[in-house]
């Protein structure tokens, strides 16, 4: 390189003029989100409704030791970092969701302005501009908004920043050969898996960089790469030996194409899921919280976006493969991002939603060095390339002006719509249309609002969440869930039972084993008085937990309001021998022997229910006015 090549880079870059601008555009563009409330799952990590969190630092010693979630036999991931992270901000400001936002922007930044120093270590002779509008047109991708906006995604912004730390310390390392960078690299990967795994792909990338462009040796890399390779290993069996295996059951919505025995709908399906990826690092327009069945459907090798999937993946491998070679800012970039977004294709396991933003989040800097590079090639003159602060070709000037104002407007727009709960549920009602789980989540939320609210408005949200709740029913008709909460809402909150029936039916035909169905069914069967068919219901629930008091108290109830004296008196003689030490199975007992005539008897069921809890004083009011 010569020197004054190099004196411009040093001019450029150390007057630290880049740096500024960055960090000065990662607050125009997420400045707005300090206004921001709490939205979707930052409830798993933080609010009021995390009692974990809400202990402060001395929930952390707890956070480190379980899963990241944990519902009964429902477990995921281990991430106890972002955890810890929340637990510390409530220590110190409590719940207050405009310091995590400030937070959130704050790791966003460091990542930009650490991918830019990585970048000028990894391409040492590459033209300025052409590095800083990757990182430009990084910074003002729309894809991010998920990730800064949304709380709860502070994982990815961990874990992608801690793993660029390690990339940086490994660099150091082959530069410097001293052992302390490699031990520091380790140690930032190993933060980087503990805040979520999302960013292992990038110890491949790494491990390239290394072979291909610094020319190190096989022996060197295959060295580090074994031992990052051995700190996930080390970290999975861990955490797998103290906790257990995670577990999660996707339902169709969530992963559909996994649930494909047909090969010929299966596969078609992967390929054009992984267009969308694609699609949202071109035209990144229409985002949404929750894609999923049937944003993407379902579809066969006739479909067009099929054959457009292969064609764009297989530019990108044909480019890639000559980075192998010839490693330059688009070969590179080409590699970075098919390593990057690899493990969530729906190849090697199903992904929850079937994309998701999130998921480009450090692959989109593969897709910007990829559009620099090749705006590099066309900005030419009769001189050949331009200088190597700005290209003066106007027409590549004005593109890229024209992506970062399009890109930045964007941003700002759907980091709004991230306001809350409500604002991003409306908005991406509209962007994702055809999303069954997006229709009832957002029906679910305007549930939430009138009830925690006592709007004046709520009858209107009822109404507007049954149909959010019906429009999920005609993207997906199997799924019991929305069927069951329109039957809560006409049930509990219309106070329209009759009209809550046939979907708790509907619900408990698509799910037998729908527990929570059956119950609110017996329950608005009894208040409209249908006791029979209400005793049928409860009983059948006695079958599936025999252990349930609750299920033996109602339907012996039921039974005797249905006259059905025979049926309750069987029941509640069971009741009597399953929960001997309680009062209610000897009341019923005794209320249905008085109905039968058989005062004497009742009277002693009715003092043994005394001798149980003696200070039932209604009942022994009633046993004095029995005994005159």
């Amino acid at each position: 390189m010569s020197s004054r090549k190099s004196f411009s880079i040093r001019l450029f870059f150390q007057n630290r003029v880049p740096y500024l601008v960055l960090a000065f555009l990662c607050c125009v563009l997420y400045g707005n989100t300090l206004l921001n409330s709490y939205n979707l799952d930052d409830w798993l990590v933080t609010t009021d409704k995390n009692e974990l969190v809400k202990q402060g630092v001395k929930a952390i010693p707890e956070i480190f030791t379980t899963h990241y979630f944990e519902w009964n036999d429902y477990k995921v991931d281990y991430r106890p970092l972002v955890k810890a992270s929340f637990a510390l901000e409530y220590e110190l400001v409590g719940f207050n969701p405009a310091v995590s936002h400030f937070v959130n922007m704050v790791l966003y930044c460091a990542t930009c302005l650490l991918l830019l120093s990585l970048l000028l270590r990894i391409f040492p002779n590459e033209k300025q501009w052409v590095l800083f509008i990757a990182i430009l047109l990084f910074t003002v991708h729309p894809v991010h908004t998920e990730v800064v906006a949304s709380l709860k995604n502070r994982d990815e912004l961990l874990s992608f920043l801690f793993m660029l730390l390690a990339f940086h310390f490994v660099l150091l390392w082959s530069v410097k050969e001293k052992w302390v960078y490699l031990l520091i690299s380790t140690v930032c990967i190993y933060a980087s898996l503990i805040s979520k795994m999302s960013a292992m792909p990038w110890i491949g990338i790494i491990g390239f960089v290394l072979l291909f462009i610094r020319k190190e040796s096989v022996r060197k890399v295959v060295g580090v790469s074994v031992i990052m390779g051995a700190t996930v290993v080390i970290h999975v069996l861990v955490v797998k030996f103290l906790l257990g295996a995670a577990v999660r059951d996707l339902i169709f919505i969530e992963a559909p194409f996994f649930r494909l025995d047909d090969a010929s709908l299966k596969w078609p399906s992967i390929i054009s899921s992984a267009g969308y990826y694609l699609k949202l690092l071109v035209l990144p327009v229409s985002l949404c919280s929750y894609y999923g069945f049937d944003e993407i459907p379902v579809t066969s090798w006739a479909n067009w976006k099929v054959f457009a999937s292969i064609i764009g993946y297989s530019a990108i491998v044909i480019v890639g493969f000559k980075g192998l070679f010839k490693p330059s800012v688009i070969t590179v970039g080409a590699i970075i991002l098919l390593l990057d977004i690899f493990p969530f294709l729906n190849i090697v396991y199903p992904y929850t939603g079937i994309v998701g933003e999130r998921v480009l989040y450090g692959g989109t800097i593969g897709f910007t060095l990829m559009v620099s590079g090749i705006l590099a090639h066309y900005a030419k003159d009769n001189e050949g390339y331009l200088n190597q602060s700005i290209p003066r070709s106007k027409p590549v000037v004005v593109f890229i002006l024209g992506l970062l104002l399009l890109g930045s407007a964007r941003t700002i727009t759907r980091n709004l719509e991230w306001r809350d709960h409500l604002s991003l549920l409306a908005a991406d009602s509209k962007n994702c249309s055809r999303s069954a789980k997006l229709h009832e989540l957002y029906g679910a939320f305007l549930r939430d609002d009138y009830n925690e609210n006592d709007s004046d408005n709520w009858k209107k949200q009822a109404y507007q969440a049954i149909a959010e709740y019906k429009k999920s029913i005609e993207i997906y008709e199997k799924w019991p869930i929305p069927h069951h909460r329109i039957g809560v809402i006409y049930h509990y909150d219309l106070k329209l039972p009759d009209s809550a029936i046939a979907h708790y039916e509907q619900a408990i035909l698509l799910n037998p084993d729908f527990i929570v169905a059956r119950e609110d069914l017996g329950e608005s069967l009894m208040v409209l008085k249908r006791y029979s068919v209400a005793a049928n219901t409860f009983e059948a629930l006695i079958s599936v937990d025999a252990s349930d008091f609750d299920y033996w108290n109602r339907t012996s109830a039921a039974y005797f309001l249905a006259s059905d004296l025979q049926n309750a008196k069987r029941v509640s003689s069971s009741f009597i021998k399953r929960f001997p030490k309680r009062e209610e199975p000897y009341i019923h007992q005794g209320n249905i022997l008085l109905a039968s005539g058989d005062t004497a008897k009742a009277l002693v069921y009715f003092e043994r229910a005394i001798e149980i809890n003696p200070s039932n004083k209604a009942l022994q009011s009633f046993l004095k006015q029995l005994s005159k």
